[in-house]
């Protein structure tokens, strides 16, 4: 393909990620036009793979100019939009609510009689999980605070504070391949997935600012001690899910260990002190949720909590030997997410924004791997089929959620395969 062609093709990709994006904002009563959404997805996600198959060795400005336009413009078309997979920002905006009227929200309940004050706006029907308290570390509550300070509070002031940490990420994502000479059309899987710009774009996930922190941790960790524990707690302070990380990131660093446990410790404590010890309903959501899960049907709590353990302990052994972090801190991931009793459809962005930075990629066994995350990141939107859709536990769910982990399953057990084959020609060609 020569270059007109070639930047043709890019540009073409492009548009269609842009139009999709600009469709989807543009449904007025999503939960009538589902089919539409899906027809929208579907071209945003063959725009978004297209485009990042063309960019994936490009780097020149062309290129770069057409990734950042596209992906900042997408953003933006979906930003003023309200969410609707996921209603999280809501609570978000009601958590922030409680607490500029001096009401702590992991101790008190959105049903508590004690807030029949705030039960009679509008906001109160979004709410998930009225019965049970909010779960969420400070950094958290300090962006939904300062998103309900910005001109326009509520949900679009959420959204565009988290935002911030979706457009951090995509540039730690950009700077990392610009220090490590790789080519930063890369970034495209991440700066137009499909998945992010439906989980950080439309609905407003604070995750974004927990990926941004484990990107800058793991891009920082060779040299910048430092920086890498300013991400990690950045990340735990945020989301509590990236704790489970800091034995593989922290494998030849336990200095950089103590400074983030430090960091961590300085900001939750003074809340525990002033919530009484309460971390909200972080235990009963552990406990009793259930949503999209795979392995925990069959491992359930104790089973789970071994795997992940052994698959901690062999990242951090591999690591501490000289194994690739970006590697690592994808194989916890994946774990992680294949034994987690909730498997949420934003817990898998984290995966796109680390594997533009992973070498060798899309080379040898890995390929099939890769391809299998890629395409698992496209399809894990399915699981909002239950209940939008049909119930879930249904025959129709099963079957569904098949077609959601077929391309991981698939692309796993293909690189296994292939991976055993080449050690056992090599063995071969060894043997006497």
């Amino acid at each position: 393909m020569n270059g007109f062609r070639a930047n043709a093709s890019i540009a073409s990709c492009g548009v269609l990620v842009l139009s999709a994006a600009y469709g989807l904002a543009r449904v007025a009563d999503p939960a009538r036009n589902v089919t539409v959404i899906a027809m929208l997805y579907l071209i945003l996600a063959f725009g978004a793979a297209g485009g990042a198959a063309l960019l994936w060795k490009r780097g020149d400005r062309f290129c770069i100019v057409v990734l950042v336009v596209v992906a900042l413009g997408a953003r933006l078309a979906l930003l003023g939009s309200a969410p609707f997979f996921s209603l999280d920002a809501y609570r978000y905006v009601w958590d922030a609510q409680l607490i500029r009227n001096g009401i702590d929200p992991l101790v008190v309940a959105p049903s508590d009689p004690a807030l029949s004050a705030f039960q009679t706006g509008a906001l109160y029907r979004y709410i998930y999980w009225r019965d049970i308290p909010s779960l969420y570390p400070p950094l958290a509550y300090a962006l939904f605070v300062a998103g309900t300070l910005l001109p326009g509070a509520g949900v679009l002031g959420i959204k565009a504070v988290l935002a911030v940490g979706d457009v951090g990420a995509l540039t730690a994502v950009l700077v990392g391949l610009q220090k490590q000479r790789l080519p930063l059309g890369r970034a495209a899987l991440y700066a137009w997935s499909p998945l992010v710009l439906i989980e950080f774009g439309w609905s407003g996930h604070v995750e974004s600012w927990a990926v941004a922190g484990i990107v800058l941790a793991t891009l920082a960790a060779p040299r910048a001690h430092a920086v890498c524990a300013g991400g990690m707690a950045l990340a735990i302070l945020t989301k509590l899910t990236p704790l489970v990380l800091l034995p593989v990131v922290f494998a030849r660093n336990a200095a950089g260990l103590a400074a983030t446990c430090a960091i961590v410790a300085a900001v939750y404590v003074p809340l525990l002190v002033h919530s009484h010890g309460s971390l909200g309903s972080l235990g009963a959501y552990a406990a009793h949720q259930q949503f999209n899960d795979t392995l925990f049907l069959l491992l359930r709590a104790p089973g789970a909590i071994a795997v992940l353990g052994l698959a901690v302990y062999a990242c951090t052994s591999a690591r501490y030997r000289g194994a690739p972090l970006v590697w690592c801190v994808i194989a916890i991931e994946v774990v992680f997410l294949a034994v987690a009793p909730n498997v949420l459809p934003w817990y898998l962005t984290i995966v796109v924004a680390l594997l533009p930075l992973a070498a060798g990629a899309f080379a040898g066994p890995k390929r099939s791997f890769t391809l299998g995350l890629v395409g698992w990141t496209m399809s894990a939107p399915l699981a909002y089929g239950a209940p939008l859709v049909y119930a879930g536990g249904s025959l129709r769910d099963a079957c569904v959620r098949a077609v959601e982990y077929a391309p991981v399953i698939v692309g796993g057990l293909y690189a296994l395969y292939r991976s055993t084959k080449r050690r056992a020609v090599n063995a071969a060609f060894v043997a006497p």
